[in-house]
């Protein structure tokens, strides 16, 4: 009984290494591609920046609760918005921002880069809906 439940605890923590590692990869491979969108002259496809987020949306969808996924689509979220030609569309972008910025900043609420760039992004949102 006791070896049955050594095994099963061993099997979980491949599963959760395992599931952790898939969420990093996934990250990586977003942060580095979003890391380029600052450089002059780098202009990014259309299809680099979906695919991006796809990335983290499965980073998130693996690990859920990890702030730092959240923070770095709010990131490309944002990029997304300024990169929009709609105003509608800006505000839909920084909107779905500020909600993975929520919930990062309330698993780790003393994260001074996301509480600004929360602020920044709810500033621009509030500036939006005053044009309507």
């Amino acid at each position: 009984l006791i070896a049955l439940a050594g095994l099963l605890t061993v099997a979980w923590g491949m599963v959760f290494s395992l599931s952790y590692l898939e969420a990093a990869m996934h990250y990586t491979a977003a942060e580095n591609e979003i890391r380029l969108w600052d450089r002059p002259g780098y202009a990014p496809s259309g299809e680099a920046v979906s695919e991006a987020l796809q990335y983290l949306d499965s980073a998130i969808e693996l690990w859920p609760d990890y702030p730092d996924y959240r923070v770095m689509r709010a990131h490309a979220l944002e990029w997304r918005a300024y990169w929009s030609q709609d105003g509608a569309d800006e505000g839909y972008y920084l909107a779905a921002a500020l909600q993975d910025l929520d919930v990062a900043l309330a698993a780790r609420p003393a994260d001074r880069r996301g509480r600004a760039m929360r602020d920044r992004h709810a500033a621009r949102v509030e500036a939006l809906r005053a044009l309507d």
